[in-house]
């Protein structure tokens, strides 16, 4: 299983690196293009509705957001986002290494430089090319293109450090290449080809060790390889592999010293080739236009992820980025300058406006100064106009109370006579209160007859209403008795529900006696009437018979058992019946529902039954008709 994640994990990380590749390129040859105006830009790869703008920092670091910490992102979007961060980091980005990808040559660079250069604007008005802010080797600067004040000394220290660069060991290894007249095209970023690698066949393919086995392999050898990519077939692993190496000098001088360290062991790209029989050994050299143009999967890999240079061109690249930059701090230098000077103008014109400005201020203190004198003096002359103000007022003030002590005097005369009015004025007021008492009172004892009288009245017309009721039920007891006089006719139409008045009234003789017991009997029977129309009150309770439910009389109602206890168990049963009825024939009106009703039987007439009286009295009826 572990061999099977591995392939699978590094069959993933070549698709990654050869869509990387793929839209890197889309990029380059401006087959897709990053729109924007200014410094501002937008990622050409994400078309939402949003369409947010970025500079070249920002539209880097949304670039790795995307394609290293998102997790919503597709594969896809991922690899379009590497792709893009790749393109900024060679050709639109200060703090990328400046090295483009081409198969074009030196000219065709330069100009993808300039273009890719319009990307940014500096601060200072500047517009370098984006490729050449940070030049290699020597790492020159480690920040963004702008930065602030440049002076002369960080120009010559730049120099020193191009110096020292130059002298370094990875330009000595470049210088001791040249100097062999190699100066054959060789692929870049460094890249060497490792063979021989063991491989065992399983399942029908063949299968060997992961990149990251590889890649410890060499390191712990000596080797410095940054990524060791196995390369894989349609057969499975081909035993071959692609060790790649910084992109820097000292990359090129680790990719030398794997070469030079392979050929002192005999295992180098001649002794591959001569070999018969190749042992266990690893082979290895770097990779150069024979491979890069073979038409095996070393060939195809290194088309897809490298370039063909040569170490004169590279290093004349570098010669004029050097230049470049130079150039560029020369600029910002004297861009510099000329702000430190406008700044200087600046100085001078806000010293002439200060120096005014406090000339404006003393007069304002002297102006002031006179105006405080002169309100000083006024204050001075209204407190002199309001002393003598006071005098003359106090004199006034005086004569003005002897002349009210005078008024007073008056006054107290005066109130004893009004006093003597005053007793006089209370004795009429008491007696206009008691007439006014005795008046409230006369309408209070209307008011009360009135009420009395209302009263009469309301009582008057729920008699009448009564005496109709007990009209009405005479009149349906006589439609009753007519009924029962025929004692053939045991077949009549009974209301069922609706209570008998019969019970009542011996109940009603029985509690009150007098003359008004019929009228007692039918008050309670209509009580009893509502009663059994309101749908709230329903004295049933649901019990289970043999695993049904069956509804029963509940005993335990409160107005069933004070019914029971007022009026007798005759009543109670009266109106028991009535609500069984009720609640069978009609339980959702509660109302009184006619129905055929043998009287003798105490049952419900059959149809047939019903039938059969029916044409008895139509024949009865007939018979009547002939004889008039």
């Amino acid at each position: 299983m572990s061999h099977t994640r591995e392939r699978r994990s590094e069959r993933r990380y070549s698709e990654l690196e050869e869509l990387e590749h793929r839209y890197y390129k889309e990029l380059r040859d401006e087959v897709a293009r990053i729109h924007g105006a200014g410094k501002y830009l937008r990622c050409p790869y994400c078309q939402d509705h949003t369409r947010r703008e970025y500079d070249v920092r920002e539209l880097e670091r949304h670039a790795s957001r995307i394609a290293r910490e998102s997790k919503s992102a597709s594969f896809k979007d991922k690899a379009r986002h590497l792709g893009l961060l790749k393109y900024l980091d060679w050709y639109g980005h200060g703090k990328g290494k400046g090295k483009g990808k081409s198969k074009s040559s030196l000219s065709n660079k330069r100009e993808i430089a300039s273009e890719s250069g319009e990307l940014a604007t500096m601060k200072g008005g500047v517009v370098p090319e984006m490729d050449e802010l940070c030049i290699e080797p020597g790492e020159i600067i480690t920040k963004s293109a702008d930065i602030g004040m440049v002076g002369e000394d960080s120009v010559k220290s730049h120099g020193r450090i191009f110096k020292q660069d130059l002298q370094s060991p990875s330009h000595a290894a470049m210088r001791q290449s040249t100097q062999k007249g190699d100066d054959e095209p060789i692929v870049w970023p460094w890249m060497a080809i490792v063979a021989n690698l063991p491989v065992e066949k399983k399942n029908g393919k063949y299968a060997g060790e992961s990149g990251r086995k590889l890649r410890e392999e060499l390191v712990s050898q000596g080797h410095n390889p940054i990524k060791v990519h196995p390369l894989w077939d349609f057969q499975g692993h081909s035993g071959f592999a692609i060790a790649e190496f910084n992109k820097d000098w000292e990359g090129f001088k680790d990719a030398m010293a794997f070469e030079k360290a392979f050929e002192m062991d005999h295992h180098g790209k001649r002794d591959w080739y001569a070999k018969g029989h190749k042992g266990d050994k690893l082979y290895g050299w770097l990779a150069r236009g024979e491979e890069y143009w073979g038409r095996g999967v070393i060939g195809k890999h290194l088309q897809k992820n490298g370039d063909l240079k040569t170490v004169s061109d590279i290093q004349n690249e570098d010669r004029r980025k050097d230049k470049s930059l130079m150039c560029n701090l020369t600029n910002e230098l004297e861009s510099k300058k000329k702000k430190c000077e406008e700044i200087k103008k600046s100085i001078s014109k806000t010293e002439i406006f200060m120096g005014n400005i406090m000339v404006q201020k003393e007069e304002m203190i002297q102006s002031y100064n006179e105006e405080m004198k002169k309100m000083q003096d006024n204050a001075s002359k209204k407190l002199r106009q309001i002393s003598e103000e006071h005098k003359r007022s106090k004199s006034e003030l005086e004569a003005q109370r002897e002349a009210l002590k005078l008024r007073e005097k008056d006054l107290r005369q005066r109130q004893a006579l009004n006093e003597s009015d005053f007793l006089q004025n209370e004795m009429a007021i008491l007696q206009q209160k008691k007439a006014d008492q005795q008046m409230l009172n006369l309408v209070e004892e209307q008011e009360r007859q009135k009420q009395i009288l209302h009263k009469k009245i309301i009582d008057l017309e729920a008699k009448l209403d009564q005496k109709q009721a007990l009209e009405l039920q005479i009149q349906r007891m006589k439609g009753a008795i007519e009924c029962l006089k025929d004692s053939r006719a045991n077949i009549c139409v009974k209301r069922m529900g609706e209570l008998d008045g019969k019970p009542f009234v011996k109940a009603a003789n029985m509690k009150y006696g007098g003359e008004d017991v019929t009228v007692k009997a039918m008050q309670l029977c209509s009580l009893w009437e509502d009663y059994l129309r309101d749908p709230s009150w329903h004295p049933y309770k649901v019990v289970m018979d043999g695993g049904t439910p069956k509804e029963i009389l509940d005993e335990n109602d409160e107005k069933l058992k004070e019914l029971k206890t007022e009026l007798g168990d005759e009543v109670y049963e009266t109106v028991t019946t009535a609500l069984h009825e009720m609640n069978e024939y009609n339980p959702s009106g509660r109302y009184p529902v006619p129905e055929l009703w043998n009287s003798n039987e105490k049952r419900k007439v059959s149809l047939k039954e019903g039938i059969e009286h029916l044409l008895k009295q139509w024949k009865i009826h007939k018979a009547k008709r002939r004889r008039n």
